[in-house]
């Protein structure tokens, strides 16, 4: 999935409860992301005295993606 998980669009987007329609709504908010995007680390140089909690990301790799069409059963 290209789109992030914190996306509020995916979110609002996975609360579907028809397969059809969240597999959808997910299809259109991915399809016009062509790169994989990783999270860049924005380290804040601000001191606090909270320890710093792990940031999980969906590890993008940065490649531009093919373009992939849906059409029945076969993918092209």
């Amino acid at each position: 999935v290209l789109v992030d998980e914190s996306n509020p669009a995916f979110v609002d987007a996975l609360r579907f409860r028809d397969p059809k329609r969240r597999f959808d709504a997910v299809w259109r908010l991915c399809k016009p992301k062509m790169i994989c995007e990783s999270n860049a680390s924005t380290e804040e140089d601000a001191p606090s005295d909270e320890p710093k909690k792990p940031k999980h990301d969906h590890g993008g790799c940065g490649n531009i993606q093919p373009e992939i069409r849906r059409e029945g059963l076969r993918l092209t």
